[in-house]
């Protein structure tokens, strides 16, 4: 059976089981999926994965991330999607763990997964369980099982696991839920709120410092489920609990999480646990989102251009339209001409009109009406069309259909996420896109030009709706104007980013390195247009250009001199999904592919030892008093003891043993740790003149941290030196 289109329904009338019987339905039917585009040979019934996907898994990538969106949180073990479900999540919005297990095994791929935000102690201590034994399909076995229905991750596979996804993001229910949660924990004055609170310095139990301590208690306590269920020897070598923050410290994820966790469980300060223990024993790896932009991310240039783009030339009266006006540079042909709201929602038929941004007038298509121009342009070249479009937002699709054209050509776009020409006609709109607003901007499919000169360019309105299209501030976007750029801030949802994309890496790594942390993006990689915003021309650019595999490559070189350990690819596509048979041809993966074919570049953000450490160039400081309410640092009795760290990254030109010692002056309690290990601690900085510690260090990136305790302390600097066995 050969099917066009997306969907299909099949509808069976009149049907019998046996003589007599009619209506009683049928039973018995199997819809397989062919095995490839085109292939006479199906998937067998007891595949679950489409092969074209797996194949791609095992030929590009070395981890599978999860990710799910619980409703409510996903608190009960018996809220889980169960593998009699066909999808691998499931109506409650959390993952089918049994099939995330599989698809690792079956591609031999590391399982990073994230744990429902609302997850109880029961759900952790089962979802260990599963992993190592296996489940019947709905409760995991509590051993070693011969035949297991349900197979645990293969034990040479390792784990990373995560407490939910982004629990900073007030846009996410999961942040919401954790909010209750802690407030909740808050009300009842729970032993959860007294570890949350235990300095007294967790604020309001709805902001984000209390939240994020009670994320961080969670995550200790996945961290604690895996110890038991694993043993202490799979942890960092099998199991691997990360804790994500929001890029830069932004909304001090990085700070109120990892300081919490350093001055609660490991006694930095306070005695509060029997048995006090590092960050790095809880937590293996951190780290914010890598995303990267391009500066001239539209494509805007100025050697191709429309004249009266914006349709402002030939002026009329405010709050009304008119058909074909002449004294521009654009041809209106039948239904078609200008408009100017003036904030009228109403004028001759055109309804809810939106209002122009970029002048006062707008042109507009109704029926089959048609605009068109001749542009000169300038140079040879892969281009796409650059428009602000509306229509009236009501019925579907909210605007009427159109097509583009150049020089009769049809270039429409399929959609926005899809450079291919539309074999029907312009498709607009898409998630958190707005039909009614002049706001938002479109793009046509990519089309190259091989001979400069004037080539001619349509809108043309197909009469299939009862509504009109509005165009606006037309452009030519160039493909070379993007990609010859450099490099600027991310475009995901919510980043405010750096353009300067090595110290953005730099500075995001060193809050886990100052802690001994591996450095993991949890996403990563090339987001022109955000989450909402892509146009056909920027995914041309990343998957088509063979320039986005140097960019890519270098992304990736900067990635490795900040000294960090993984980074996840996603959340955007890498190649299209109606091409798996191909995906390892387009640029982006061909990138991928050549990292894992050569030696990581070797880090280089640190300071290149031997050096000297001083505490005003510091790559990361916190002292309790930051903590504080303004007003109580200038009320001597209602201080603590000062309690503050000062952290350095290093750069070991060798392995080998190093020295450090300490200069300054003062008594009280000094801990220096190196990759957050211990390496010696100290009474007083007159002892630590007189005394050197040393530290065997591999070649690389290294971080040494300075914890001073006492209001006496005074240290000035560290000098790092070869040690003793001359290197």
């Amino acid at each position: 059976m050969k099917l066009s289109g997306s969907r299909t329904m099949f509808i069976f009338d009149d049907t019998q089981r046996g003589p007599g019987r009619r209506g009683d339905g049928i039973s018995r039917i199997q819809l397989m999926r062919p095995v490839a585009r085109g292939s006479a040979q199906h998937h067998r019934p007891d595949e679950i994965v489409y092969r074209p996907f797996k194949q791609v898994v095992e030929e590009h990538f070395t981890v599978l991330r999860f990710l799910g969106f619980p409703k409510d949180g996903g608190d009960d073990w018996s809220q889980r999607t169960l593998p009699d479900y066909a999808f691998f999540i499931g109506n409650t919005g959390q993952e089918n763990w049994e099939y995330a297990v599989m698809l690792a095994n079956e591609t031999g791929r590391d399982l990073y997964i994230t744990v429902p935000i609302g997850a109880n102690d029961e759900y952790l201590e089962k979802f260990a369980l599963l992993m190592r034994y296996g489940s019947d399909g709905r409760e995991p076995y509590r051993g070693p099982t011969a035949d297991p229905i349900y197979p645990p991750l293969n034990p040479n596979l390792r784990i990373y696991v995560e407490m939910d996804n982004e629990i900073w993001n007030w846009a996410f229910e999961t942040t919401q839920v954790a909010q209750r949660l802690t407030k909740a924990e808050h009300d009842r004055g729970s032993p959860i709120w007294k570890v949350i609170d235990f300095d007294g310095q967790a604020g309001d139990p709805t902001g984000i410092k209390a939240v994020r301590r009670w994320h961080a208690v969670r995550t200790v306590q996945v961290s604690n489920a895996f110890r038991r269920v694993l043993g202490d020897d799979a942890m960092g070598s099998r199991v691997r609990a990360l804790m994500e923050y929001q890029y830069d410290n932004y909304q001090d994820t990085a700070l109120s999480s990892l300081d919490f966790i350093d001055g609660y469980y490991n006694n930095r300060s306070t005695t509060n646990v029997s048995n006090p223990n590092p960050v790095s024993h809880y937590v293996w790896g951190a780290g914010g989102a890598a995303y990267y932009g391009l500066e001239n991310r539209t494509g805007q240039q100025s050697h191709t251009l429309f004249r009266d783009a914006g349709f402002e030339v030939t002026s009329i009266e405010d709050k009304t339209s008119r058909f074909r006006p002449s004294g521009t540079a654009w041809t209106f042909e039948g239904q078609a001409g200008l408009v100017r709201p003036e904030g009228e929602k109403h004028i001759d038929g055109l309804d809810n009109l939106p209002t122009p941004t970029s002048g006062k007038q707008a042109a507009f298509l109704l029926g089959k009406g048609s605009i068109s121009q001749e542009v000169r342009f300038a140079k040879r070249g892969t281009y796409a069309l650059a428009f602000n479009a509306a229509g009236s937002g009501e019925g579907w699709p909210g605007y009427q259909r159109f097509d583009i054209l150049l020089d009769g050509r049809k270039v429409s776009p399929r959609d926005q996420v899809d450079y291919r020409v539309s074999p029907r006609t312009a498709l607009l709109g898409g998630w958190s896109r707005n039909i009614n607003s002049l706001d938002e901007q479109w793009g046509s499919a990519v089309f190259h030009i091989d001979e400069p000169g004037l080539h001619t360019i349509s809108f043309v309105a197909r009469g299939e709706a009862v509504d009109y299209l509005l165009i606006d501030n037309v452009r030519i976007a160039s493909a070379d104007a993007i990609m010859t750029s450099g490099f600027h801030k991310g475009e995901a949802q919510g980043q405010e980013g750096e353009p300067d994309l090595a110290y953005q890496l730099e500075t995001q790594a060193k809050y886990a390195r100052a802690f001994g942390l591996q450095v993991v993006a949890y996403e990563s990689g090339w987001s022109l247009g955000g989450d909402f915003h892509q146009v056909p021309l920027q995914n041309w650019c990343k998957l088509e250009d063979p320039r986005a595999t140097g960019i890519n490559d270098l992304a990736i070189r900067l990635w490795d001199q900040s000294g960090s350990f993984l980074t996840v690819w996603g959340v955007y596509e890498y190649w299209p999904t109606h091409d798996f048979a191909g995906a390892g041809s387009y640029a982006i993966m061909r990138s991928f592919d050549g990292a894992t074919r050569r030696l990581r570049t070797e880090p280089s953000y640190g300071r290149s030892l031997p050096t000297t450490l001083r505490l005003d160039d510091a790559d990361w400081s916190h002292s309790a008093e930051m903590s504080q309410p303004w007003w109580r640092r200038y009320i001597p009795w209602l201080n603590d003891p000062t309690d503050q760290w000062h952290a350095w990254m290093l750069i070991a030109p060798t392995t080998g043993t190093y020295s450090f010692r300490m200069q300054g002056g003062g008594s009280g309690r000094l801990v220096v740790e190196v990759d957050g290990e211990p390496i010696g601690e100290l009474s007083s900085l007159e002892q630590a003149g007189r005394a050197t510690l040393s530290a065997k260090l591999t070649k690389g990136a290294h971080a040494v941290r300075a914890i001073m305790v006492g209001s006496e302390l005074e240290l000035d600097h560290i000098e790092v030196s070869a040690g003793q066995d001359g290197h």
